[in-house]
């Protein structure tokens, strides 16, 4: 049946009842009202939706009879009846979506939901229309004003109670334990429902593990925030979602282990059972300290050993404290013993004094860090603050491939300017004080080879120009007080023709095209 106005449109309407279906685009954020559409400005919106619960032998079956407005090719609106079934097979430890269209038992789709990291789920279901937030207005039309029914909301969340209560006991009767508890919040981004089922099968292939946390029920971006956080790469992922292999072990705790190639300790299982999804992060430990001392030491100063049932997270910088704790871990190990590596990670308490004193660290020689590694922790950031002023101080050469002096270094307008690169970092201090800028901050790049610093002088050895290349391109082109070099006609022409002849592109508004004048002969009159 075709609906004759567009999705764009205040309302669509029914050409054969006069029903009068109504979106409400300035209530995006609200979400579904069963007797209201919202224009997602998708091809489909549910219009209405039926929800209904079954007890198989082996579980339960959740059942979503939809009718759907869609945009067909022609670029009218129809009408669509649809089916959508989750399926938990407590015996199987399985889950499966499947969507049927129109009465027909054609299954357009099967897919095992219980994949957090997947959002296929999310972008098919009709699910994501509905929020329990929006369920207290359901009448929300012009001129009626606001009427609450909590009765809505309470049946739903009612049907989630009996489901989670039935697979628990379910559990209990097949497997002779108890699964634990299965709740989590309501879903926010992606509807109320579908975050609480797809916990529930996950946890049907994982019901040694915690439920899933939080961040899984929002966006791609608080996912992949997560899996950040957790050092998880997709390799990773698919030793978690290798759900053939977890449910045919006996427990899904070993899996992981065996995966991620981790120790069968009962420190590591402890761990795990409080934590699932910190494998990857112990495996990268383990790469680095092998004494088991070491890891719980380790552990406890992340945060990852409960005490009492509560985990101890320490300060609100956890996640960025452990990728510092890594850092250190990798950066100290190769030249200092684990005793000492273990000293400074668990004797600076902020992460941001650990971060600076890393930082600093990188900066010894092979003999000063030694040196560093017989001074007491609670004095070795001071310590280190004075060696870099004295590292300051003296300074350092600024090496520089033969071939690049090559290309850089000229003569231009037949010897009258000079290009030439600094040999040493004093050098870029006496231009930062010459020419009122900061490149002498730039010597630690140039030391790490990620730029070059090219200075520009006349025959008579006075500054003009300080240039940066980078990746053969011309990035900055700086005057006195850093003023653009276009600013100076002679010296722009000169930075120009520089470039033309050593091969590299401009990448800044610093220079600018020179522009040479036209002769324009006049026209002779009679």
């Amino acid at each position: 049946m075709s609906y004759y106005e567009n999705f764009g449109d205040n309302y669509v309407t029914c050409p054969s009842c006069g029903h009068r279906y109504v979106s409400y685009p300035n209530f995006s954020e609200i979400g579904y009202v069963p007797e209201m559409a919202k224009d997602t400005g998708d091809s489909m919106m549910p219009v209405e939706m039926t929800l209904a619960l079954y007890e198989t032998r082996f579980g339960y079956t959740l059942r979503a009879r939809e009718q759907v407005i869609m945009m067909d090719a022609a670029e009218r609106t129809v009408i669509r009846n649809q089916v959508e079934e989750f399926r938990f097979d407590v015996k199987k430890r399985t889950a499966h979506w499947a969507l049927y269209l129109n009465g027909h038992r054609y299954r357009l789709k099967k897919l095992d939901f219980g994949n957090p990291f997947d959002d296929t789920l999310y972008t098919l279901s009709q699910l994501t229309e509905i929020h329990f937030q929006s369920m207290a207005f359901r009448n929300l039309q012009q001129g009626k004003g606001v009427q609450t029914d909590w009765d809505l909301k309470q049946k739903v969340t009612g049907l989630l109670r009996d489901l989670r209560e039935g697979i628990q006991r379910k559990w209990k009767k097949i497997y002779g334990y108890n699964l634990g508890s299965l709740f989590v919040p309501a879903g926010t981004t992606y509807g109320a429902l579908l975050f609480p089922l797809m916990n529930i099968a996950w946890r049907l292939s994982y019901p040694d593990a915690k439920n899933l946390p939080r961040e899984f029920s929002g966006t791609y971006i608080t996912i992949r925030g997560f899996k950040t956080s957790h050092m998880l790469e997709e390799k990773d992922v698919e030793v978690y979602t290798d759900f053939a292999a977890v449910r045919a072990a006996k427990g899904s705790i070993p899996p992981v282990i065996a995966g991620f190639g981790l120790p069968d300790t009962p420190l590591i299982r402890r761990t795990l059972q409080q934590d699932i999804f910190a494998a990857s992060e112990l495996r990268h430990v383990f790469r680095i300290v092998d004494n088991q001392d070491y890891v719980r030491d380790i552990m406890e100063r992340m945060g990852w050993v409960y005490q009492d049932g509560k985990l101890m997270t320490g300060d609100s910088e956890l996640y960025y404290f452990r990728e510092v704790v890594y850092n250190a871990l990798n950066q100290l190990s190769d030249s200092w013993p684990a005793a000492d590596v273990m000293r400074v990670v668990k004797g600076i308490k902020s992460a941001k004094d650990l971060h600076d004193t890393l930082h600093m660290l990188k900066r010894l020689s092979k003999d000063e860090l030694q040196k560093a590694r017989q001074v007491r922790t609670r004095e070795l950031h001071d310590w280190l603050v004075n060696k870099m002023i004295e590292i300051r101080e003296r300074g350092f050469d600024l090496p520089c491939p033969e071939s690049v002096k090559r290309r850089l270094q000229m003569q231009l307008d037949s010897g009258s300017l000079k290009t030439f690169l600094p040999k040493h970092s004093h050098e870029l201090d006496r231009v930062s004080a010459e020419f009122h800028n900061c490149v002498k901050t730039y010597s630690r790049r140039v030391l790490a080879k990620e730029c070059n610093i090219v200075l520009m002088t006349d025959d008579k050895g006075k500054l003009l120009a300080c240039l940066e290349v980078r990746d053969s391109a011309l990035v900055q082109a700086k005057l006195r007080y850093n003023k653009r070099v276009a600013l100076d006609g002679a010296v722009n022409s000169a930075v120009y023709d520089w470039c033309q002849r050593a091969g590299l592109e401009v990448k800044t508004q610093d220079v600018r095209e020179p522009r040479w004048p036209v002769p324009i002969e006049k026209e002779r009159t009679a």
